[in-house]
């Protein structure tokens, strides 16, 4: 029997799998990189760029770039205004030494950080972000070719010092409905950079994958051009079943968590919520291949944390449960 881990990787490899991967079970988050840089210390603050982050309790706790306090108000002015951390200043065998050990029997994903688009949001919030793109598409570019460089540094640095299986780019560029951009702006102001970042993480013996929240199906091909191997944080606004049925062998789907419905609010019942894990694996698992079952999306408020370690152990009792079913039907010995 395939170790979880191996596994997991051959579904990534888009290689045949003795069973069904679980990201909950067969996966960890968060080994490795320097979170600060991206979107502040943990209480909130400035990060390596200068955007002041804060905790907003309405969306769980969540931190984003203060409002109205924008760092860049003319894009063509970034190289005098904008600061890019100089990644060789930090002492990153350190930060290695007092982050937890991988879990060799599980596959390590973990951030690359923020992608051009949502670090630019961060610079100029969304509308000076988007009316830079608009008129003034040539200083965009040189940023967002400075920016990259730098993420791809980032990337050297974390798969040295904390080597994880999977690198996750960061950029949302989508709402619940709708992308924020058109397919063409996508292509001609985006993915070139998004090609490269995952190119260049390949290069460094990774797995790309791209976060993107929302309804944001829309441009999958496009991802999959782009080179990643893995979309995570998928939302059941998009077409999930009918991604996998399309994309077969081309590109993972993580998460399909309804965290907006029943199962992800505060005080949810145990069957809610293990309803909700059966759906999923259910509606996205076999026949259909690349789908890694997570619980992405979940936010709670400050008050409601205490909820957080119950919907984990439900969630968890379930993905076992539906783990040994399977390996009964496929008569697989549990080891």
């Amino acid at each position: 029997m395939l170790s979880p881990r191996e596994n997991f990787l051959r579904a990534l490899r888009h290689e045949p799998t003795e069973y069904t991967p679980i990201a909950t079970l067969d996966a960890y988050w968060g080994r490795g990189g320097i979170g600060w840089l991206d979107s502040g210390p943990p209480e909130g603050g400035l990060d390596g760029f200068g955007v002041n982050f804060v905790r907003e309790d309405s969306v769980g706790m969540a931190k984003m770039p203060e409002p109205g306090a924008f760092v860049l108000k003319d894009i063509t002015e970034w190289k005098k205004v904008v600061t890019i951390p100089d990644l060789d200043a930090i002492d990153w065998e350190k930060a290695a030494e007092t982050t937890p050990a991988p879990d060799p029997a599980k596959v390590g994903k973990t951030s690359c950080g923020w992608g051009v688009f949502t670090r630019l949001n961060f610079l100029m919030g969304f509308e000076g972000a988007l009316v830079a793109m608009m008129t003034e598409p040539e200083a965009v570019h040189e940023f967002f070719d400075a920016f990259t460089e730098y993420r791809i540094k980032y990337c050297e640095k974390v798969v040295k010092y904390f080597k994880p299986d999977i690198l996750d780019y960061f950029d949302d560029i989508a709402s619940e409905r709708s992308p924020f951009i058109s397919l063409e702006t996508y292509k001609t102001m985006i993915k070139p950079y998004h090609k490269r970042a995952f190119s260049a993480i390949k290069d460094l013996g990774a797995i790309p994958a791209l976060h993107i929240c929302g309804r944001a199906e829309d441009y999958v091909e496009e991802y999959i051009d782009a080179g990643a191997q893995a979309w995570t944080m998928v939302q059941p606004r998009n077409d999930i079943a009918g991604i996998l049925e399309k994309y077969a062998g081309r590109l993972c789907i993580w998460d399909g968590y309804d965290a907006n419905g029943p199962a992800g609010y505060y005080g949810a019942t145990k069957e809610t919520i293990q309803n909700e894990v059966r759906r999923c694996l259910n509606s996205y698992g076999p026949p259909l291949k690349g789908y890694f079952f997570d619980v992405g999306a979940v936010q709670y408020t400050s008050e409601q944390q205490d909820f957080r370690a119950k919907l984990q152990e439900y969630v968890v009792e379930a993905c076992l449960e539906w783990r040994k079913e399977e390996f009964e039907r496929l008569g697989i010995k549990q080891q």
